[in-house]
């Protein structure tokens, strides 16, 4: 996976600043300036070995992003983010010349001035304005290695900054550097000056200018053309001019011609304040980034508005750590610097930080129109940037002034409503409690973790000594700064708190906390009818969230099963035992419901579980009509319209209201699904485009569980190998609704989603679920291999083919050849049977035909009775395995027995392959189609027979990374359990 696969909502998510590039060990990543008018990472595919080192150093990679959004969201006090152990200062430049060309007070300028005057600093990196016309850059990283290039380069800078090749010169240098940057850019930068071994020898301080947001180079330019510059001339922006204003923040947007003409206009009579606070044009990563002060860095800098603004050259708010960055801010004479309180530092620009540092949470885990989203504005900010950027980049300056024109004058309202609505809540609930604890001046502990604890935090939050949850994967760890303790260690802890119970479970709770010895109302209070109140929630919306979420305890769970199996598939049925083992283990209380399209033949194989009809038997009537083959197009537009009357549905069942016109058994499964606490989709290859009406039909009830607010989880899955546009837009919009996703393939199925725009942390490779499945005792294997026909104690060799997509007797004809053919190899160079393993009775059926036309003494076909264990106790006994299926595959690599893929079709080839590369041994799958099959099929066959020890060897090495991933989802399906 590589850094143009950083994707987030559809849009690629980069700032351009280069990195990716430099680290980049075979230089495959170029940095291109072009589309939207920002630096794209351009990757050479045929260079690029998938080394993931640009995603590692990348700043703004998803995971790394909603990481951080989450820990910053989770602060007791979000908005101090950035600010904690600094000290707070406003000032400016004493150079009255060289303070007024700058963007505020100068401060920055003169710091790096004297790092060089001092000659504490060997260079700086840092931005400087170039003449250019539209569509170009306005705006480049350089190098100042003296004070008169610093001074030449002061301004302001409005766009992506790309640090690719200023930067490389320092490869292998030791050298004392000064950077300044944006606070995502100066997170990367530290990471590359730390841990690269190629720049970790430099000693770099770093600058972070504050920021709420930045732009593409479209905004410079689409404020350029609004000024009447002509189109095509070259021109230096300064949009931070200070000539003949009255205050600092009414600036001028300055565009210096090279005839020496000056067009200009105060900021509030042109587009700059309308484009800029209704986020047009921003970079897609700026809505994520919840980091405004720049927390990495040495320094830190921002203009200071509001009261600081009066003096119209300007002034700088900076922050500095202790120890030498404070003692360089305050050892610089040319710097007039006055102390500010930290209350005053964080309110100075109180509606960004909250936009960035508070309500980022909800951008990353709730729709773009969610209620939250709306009221923070980014429900209006991401449809500005989104749609103004493409126009502009498409339609030109015209349609795009006056299609965007609803944005730029609905700005004003969202961040400020959300910002006093939250002041307004604080206030009103901090008086509330008060009068519930009766004026208690006690300390306080929090019962709960969640989102209503959050806001409890924010109210009360100096009261807090530490919170209490029954999660144990959350005990141990902080919340909003505060330890979270088990609730038995209360009777060890602070008995001077007050518990306050911040759970709409608060009857469950108080119960648990009067078996303590707890009395409510002296020792525990519930918060959670008052909190409802405050926010303004009607009790009637209360019950019923109460009435859907009364089912989902922890000790009364039901778990719907679903998957590939049901066909007498042993591969499918080896996953699917694998996995009611592990849900049976992680889950022992739990209702374990199998839906399957064979429910007898299910409830037989599976010692006797709970079974109940597939949604492609209850939904698509399967078996009753052709309309699930999907083989007309009249069969996909009826497909599609019942699963979008389906959906309607669901609808109304989430209301609790009657369905509309929906036989028993359709009306039966979406109350089965609204019942239910988890889907979990058991592995297998059915969510590819090959497989089509299964993938169809399982996206579709993703749809449905997400609706109805079901997790959903994918274990061990085979994705891709998309058909056409529909079936990728369906995938797309069904596959980010699951909480996690496993895949059996370490690099396809991942590439798959991300092509889609598919990319979160729960997303991870681990093994098919039949890795680790049983395996029949040796004995009812003998058994087996005697029924079979098999000599005892003579070695053998196990091989499956089948017809499965061969339409035509021509080419089964040829494939049998082929199969032949490499039969007659194996005879003339060993004495070993050859054992036919057939997976379904297609493939029965299949080798049947094969043994009626070529009769063979040493071919005998395996009798097992469906059973998956005597498979793979067979397949275990072999001397090695030759498959054209994928679970013999499996089924090796669990037992150590040598195989070869022959691979038939791209569906396998993606199969195959990622079931071997997870070994290493992909160099074992082999292309049967191929004219050389025949010379192919002999190397592979020598090596696996003569390489066999090192082939376990590598087995064996692998097999512990794969149980920890394991371990790694049954953790996090348990994490879903506790959320529920």
């Amino acid at each position: 996976m590589n850094v143009t696969q950083n994707i987030f909502r559809r849009q690629r998510i980069c700032v351009g600043c280069g990195i990716c590039a430099l680290v980049c060990p075979e230089k495959a990543i170029a940095m291109a300036y072009g589309r939207f008018q920002s630096y794209t990472p351009l990757v050479e595919k045929k260079l690029c070995t998938n080394c993931g080192l640009c995603l590692e150093y990348c700043p703004v990679a998803v995971d790394r992003l909603r990481d951080l959004s989450l820990h910053v969201s989770r602060q007791a006090d979000p908005l101090a983010y950035g600010l904690k152990d600094r000290h707070y200062f406003v000032g400016y430049d004493k150079d009255r010349g060289g303070r007024a060309k700058s963007a505020s007070g100068g401060i920055v300028t003169a710091v790096l001035k004297n790092l060089l005057q001092t000659e504490r600093a060997d260079a700086v990196v840092h931005a400087e304005a170039t003449f250019s016309g539209t569509g170009a850059p306005h705006y480049v990283v350089c190098v100042s290695r003296s004070e008169s290039e610093c001074e030449k380069r002061r301004g302001s800078f409005y766009a992506p900054l790309c640090y690719r090749h200023a930067l490389e010169p320092f490869r292998h240098q030791d050298c004392r550097l000064v950077v300044t940057g944006l606070p995502c850019v100066i997170r990367g930068l530290r990471k590359l000056f730390s841990d690269h071994p190629g720049f970790r020898n430099n000693n770099v301080v770093y600058i972070a200018l504050a920021c709420s947001h930045n732009v593409s180079g479209q905004f410079v330019d689409f404020l350029a053309t609004s000024l009447n510059v002509p189109s095509g001339s070259p021109f230096i922006a300064n949009l931070r001019d200070k000539s003949d204003i009255p205050e600092a923040d009414h600036f001028n947007n300055a565009f210096f011609l090279a005839d020496h003409s000056v067009l200009k206009g105060n900021r509030f009579s042109t587009l700059f304040s309308v484009l800029w606070r209704s986020y047009c044009f921003a970079l897609p990563a700026c809505h994520y980034c919840s980091d405004f002060w720049g927390d990495c860095a040495d320094l830190s800098v921002k203009d200071a508005w509001g009261k600081w603004a009066k003096d119209p050259l300007g002034k700088s708010i900076v922050t500095s750590k202790g120890g030498p960055p404070l003692s360089l801010l305050l050892g610089i004479d040319g710097l007039s610097l006055k102390p500010l309180s930290f209350a005053e530092t964080r309110d100075c620009q109180k509606i960004s930080t909250h936009y960035k540092q508070q309500a980022i949470r909800d951008r990353f885990e709730r729709h773009w129109l969610a209620r939250a989203n709306r009221q923070s504005g980014f429900a209006l900010y991401f449809p500005s940037a989104t749609l103004s950027r493409w126009s502009y980049e498409r339609l030109g300056y015209g349609l795009t002034r006056s299609g965007i024109r609803l944005f730029l004058y609905a700005w004003p309202s969202a961040q400020k409503k959300a910002v006093l609505k939250e002041e307004r809540f604080i206030r009103r609930f901090r008086k509330k409690v008060q009068s519930l604890l009766n004026g208690s001046k006690r300390p306080l502990a929090v019962f709960g973790t969640g989102r209503m604890a959050t806001d409890v935090a924010a109210a009360l939050g100096p009261r807090i000594v530490f919170f209490l949850d029954n999660d144990t994967d959350k005990q141990g760890h902080r919340f909003c700064g505060k330890p979270i303790l088990a609730p038995e260690q209360f009777r060890s802890a602070d008995r001077e708190a007050l518990i306050l119970v911040a759970s709409s479970y608060q009857e469950e709770i108080s119960e648990q906390l009067k078996s303590y010895g707890l009395m409510e109302g002296r020792d525990f209070f519930c918060a959670f009818d008052l909190y409802q109140e405050v926010t303004g929630v009607s009790r009637r919306r209360v019950k019923q969230k109460k009435q859907r979420r009364s089912r989902k305890t922890k000790n009364d769970r039901k778990i719907l099963v679903l998957g590939g199996y049901g066909y007498r598939n042993v591969g499918d049925e080896a996953q699917l035992s694998a996995n009611l083992k592990e849900l049976s283990a992680v889950f022992p209380d739990a209702l374990i419901k199998v839906l399957s399209p064979n429910p007898l033949y299910t409830f037989l194989e599976h010692g006797r579980c709970l079974v109940g009809e597939a949604p492609r038997t209850a939904f698509y009537d399967e078996g009753e009509s052709k309309l699930y083959r999907l083989d007309t197009i009249f069969a996909k537009i009826i497909f599609w319209g019942r699963s979008i009357w389906l959906y309607l549905n669901t609808m109304l069942v989430r209301c609790g209201l009657p369905v509309l016109f929906l036989p028993a058994k359709r009306a039966g499964m979406l109350h089965e699904l609204a019942t239910s606490d988890l889907v979990f989709f058991s592995g297998g290859g059915y969510l590819t485009g090959s497989t089509l009406s299964r993938l169809w039909e399982a996206l579709f009830f993703i749809a449905y569980a997400d609706l109805l607010r079901v997790p959903v989880v994918l274990s061990g899955q085979t994705i891709g190998v998309w058909d056409s546009r529909l079936t990728k837009f369906l995938a797309r919009w069904a596959f980010r609704k699951p909480r996690i996703i496993t895949t059996r393939d370490a690099e396809d199925s991942l590439a798959a989603l991300s092509s889609i725009g598919i990319q979160h942390k729960n997303i991870f490779s681990t093994f098919d679920d039949a890795l680790f499945c049983e395996k029949a005792a040796d004995e009812t294997v003998k058994d087996a291999l005697r029924r079979s026909g098999l000599t005892e104690g003579r070695r053998y060799v196990t091989l499956n083919f089948h017809f499965w997509g061969m339409n035509t007797p021509e080419q089964k004809n040829d494939i049998m050849a082929r199969i032949a053919a490499m039969i007659e190899y194996i005879r003339g160079r060993t004495e070993m049977d050859i054992c036919c393993v057939p997976m379904t009775p297609a493939d029965r059926q299949a080798m049947l035909d094969f043994m009626e036309i070529r009769p063979e003494p040493e071919l005998k076909l395996l009798a097992h009775d469906d059973d998956f264990r005597i498979v793979r106790g067979c397949i275990a006994g072999s001397e090695i395995c030759i498959t054209m299926k994928h679970h013999p595959i499996i089924f090796s690599l669990g037992e150590g027995t040598p195989v070869i893929s022959l691979a038939k079709g791209e569906y396998y080839r993606h199969k195959n392959s990622g079931a071997l590369k997870l070994f290493g041994l992909e160099k074992f799958n082999m292309d049967i189609d191929k004219d050389s099959y025949i010379e192919d099929f002999k190397l592979l066959f020598e090596k696996g027979m003569g390489d066999g020890d090192e082939i376990k060897n590598k087995i064996n090495r692998a097999l512990p990374c794969l149980k920890e991933r394991k371990k790694k989802f049954v953790s996090l399906i348990k994490g879903i359990s506790s959320d529920g």
